[in-house]
């Protein structure tokens, strides 16, 4: 028998609010939520959690008509990357490298 199963992802709340005061600074901060439903898909995420406080962001890269290739999921075989976030989430994941090295010094 083989049973595989998967920690919870669990956002610490000093961390998710770290994530989020970045996001803020990047995209402003009507355009970041962090009242969003609970997911209950699979992710290895919640392993890394167990280690270390964290939090695990989704980035949304849809349209608000949901009209357009992106507002696909993931694994839909009719999904499409919006290349359009590339200096967005590169601009974010700077800033937040920046600042968490600030926070050990």
């Amino acid at each position: 028998d083989y049973n595989f199963g998967l920690d919870a992802t669990v956002n610490t709340p000093k961390e998710t609010a770290f994530a989020a005061e970045i996001a803020a600074r990047v995209v402003g901060a009507e355009n970041v939520r962090t009242d969003t439903e609970l997911c209950m898909g699979g992710e290895d995420f919640g392993s890394f959690l167990r280690q270390k406080p964290g939090c695990y962001i989704f980035m949304g890269q849809g349209t608000k008509d949901g009209k357009s290739p992106h507002d696909y999921g993931l694994h839909s075989p009719f999904y499409d990357f919006n290349d359009d976030l590339i200096p967005v989430a590169s601009s974010y994941f700077a800033e937040l490298v920046e600042n968490a090295l600030k926070l050990e010094k």
